[in-house]
């Protein structure tokens, strides 16, 4: 458990796209505490290095620790009031859309697009970049609509997700113009550290609408 799910977020694009950067990345922090992936430095604090609560109480890992390393030194870095040194700094941990697209562009992506309208027209539109390889889709969401339990009552974007498929009907067709709100779509996300997690079985395209909150495009 933690609240890293915006820089997960980066380092799973990096890893798909530019490996070596990552393991120099994973290889810096580990020897010299610090780092930099092109213009993006990470220096995280003393704090960080030194986390608390990263056991829990059967002394088992909440978070593994080259994902500590580097998921937690990137946002710790990043921040300028508050420290992050536990997975249950919660507030510490919240990455705005502008620290994505700050944190991408810095690491070497071009920032080029942002969706948050979740018309058809927009969706057939992200899902054109979705299906090209130097491109990648983050979408801020509701992590409701991911996970096991009912679709909350309260609803705020909590949770950042990157896309591997493209957002499709029931059928596995490609979303059209004329969708319905009441037509079933699916959708597969990178998140939780899960390459593939689903949407919750026959979600309704007004549903994701009520859920998905923006979509950030990004390329190579």
């Amino acid at each position: 458990m933690s609240s890293l799910c915006g820089p997960a977020t980066l380092f799973y694009c990096l890893l798909i796209d530019y490996p070596k950067l990552y393991r120099q990345a994973v290889a810096d922090l580990w020897k010299d505490g610090k780092t930099t992936i092109n213009n993006l430095k990470i220096e995280p604090s003393a704090r960080a290095k030194n986390p608390k609560d990263l056991f829990n109480e059967r002394s088992q890992l909440r978070i593994s620790a080259v994902d500590w390393m580097t998921l937690a030194s990137l946002r710790d870095s990043a921040n300028n009031i508050m420290t992050y040194g536990s997975p249950f700094d919660q507030a510490a941990g919240i990455t705005l859309p502008v620290d994505i697209i700050d944190w991408f562009k810095k690491a070497g992506y071009r920032h080029v697009d942002t969706f948050i309208l979740d018309t058809p027209t927009n969706i057939i539109k992200i899902n054109g970049y979705q299906n090209d390889p130097n491109y990648h889709v983050i979408s801020l969401i509701n992590s409701g609509f991911i996970s096991r339990q009912s679709l909350p009552t309260v609803n705020h974007p909590n949770h950042w997700v990157v896309w591997t498929d493209q957002l499709r009907n029931s059928d596995s067709s490609s979303i059209r113009s004329d969708i319905k709100p009441s037509d079933a779509i699916k959708l597969k996300l990178f998140t939780w550290g899960e390459i593939a997690r689903s949407l919750k079985s026959d979600l309704t395209f007004s549903e994701f609408q009520k859920y998905h909150f923006q979509a950030i495009v990004v390329g190579k």
